[in-house]
């Protein structure tokens, strides 16, 4: 796969975390797509400029929907079904959603970055993964008194051989430590990870928590799952979703 550094150079981009430093300006608007929406929905975006991707079909296997212009999409969300859509498009990568359930009518997913094809390329040559291994997403959406995850770090209890980074402020996941990133943007990436291989972490942060299986946010219980396949052929990415407390 290329490494198509001069790309971002030139575009002046930051990387899939998309990190806030003390001198950037005000984040896009990445609020729910909606209130009154039954199903589970969710706005459909690229990771590095946040435009809405039109035309990228979102599927569970079993139901299938397309990304109107403002890359929104609605599928049903039965409330006794997991759910884990697949999100593809031209020239993107292909990013498998975090596993949930349905916890009320209106399931709001949120923001839901993919990283181009070129950009998970870059992804991919700066963590130095083995291309045979899964690659994981980790998103961790703060809640309640936890207001940043700032200087926390993620132990990976299974599988033991998992390699975990983090996403400094430039956005390239090279740092050491958690740093504040935009809404529903990667935090964390788990590389090497063996396919088919469960994951189970644990959050080590000063004053927050991960919060238990079985909460409810946005009328999504989310799994703590992510399923692992093999990052080629196909460049998959799946993300994990995890809740602070």
């Amino acid at each position: 796969m290329s490494k198509p550094w001069l790309l971002l150079v030139a575009a002046g981009v930051i990387g899939c975390g998309g990190g806030q430093g003390a001198g950037s300006t005000s984040p896009p608007d990445m609020t729910p797509v909606s209130t009154s929406i039954v199903g589970q929905h969710g706005r459909v975006v690229d990771y590095f400029n946040l435009t809405p991707l039109a035309g990228f079909t979102v599927t569970d296997g079993a139901n299938s929907a397309t990304t109107d212009a403002d890359g929104v999409f609605v599928l049903p969300a039965p409330t006794d079904t997991p759910l884990a859509p697949t999100v593809t498009g031209p020239s993107y990568s292909t990013l498998q959603l975090a596993a949930a359930h349905a916890a009320a009518d209106d399931m709001d997913l949120g923001p839901i970055t993919i990283p181009s094809s070129a950009t998970f390329g870059t992804e991919l040559s700066v963590l130095g993964a083995d291309q045979s291994k899964a690659l994981v997403q980790v998103i961790i959406i703060p809640t309640g008194a936890c207001t940043s995850l700032a200087g926390g770090t993620l132990t990976v209890q299974s599988p033991s051989d998992a390699s975990v980074a983090y996403f400094s402020p430039s956005g390239f996941p090279v740092a050491d430590v958690f740093y504040d990133v935009m809404s529903h943007r990667p935090t964390a990436v788990l590389f090497n990870v063996e396919p088919g291989a469960a994951i189970e972490v644990e959050m080590n942060h000063p004053t927050c928590k991960l919060a238990p299986k079985g909460t409810a946010y946005n009328g999504a219980i989310y799994d703590g799952v992510a399923k692992t396949v093999a990052t080629e052929p196909g460049d998959n990415n799946e993300a994990l979703v995890l809740l602070a407390e």
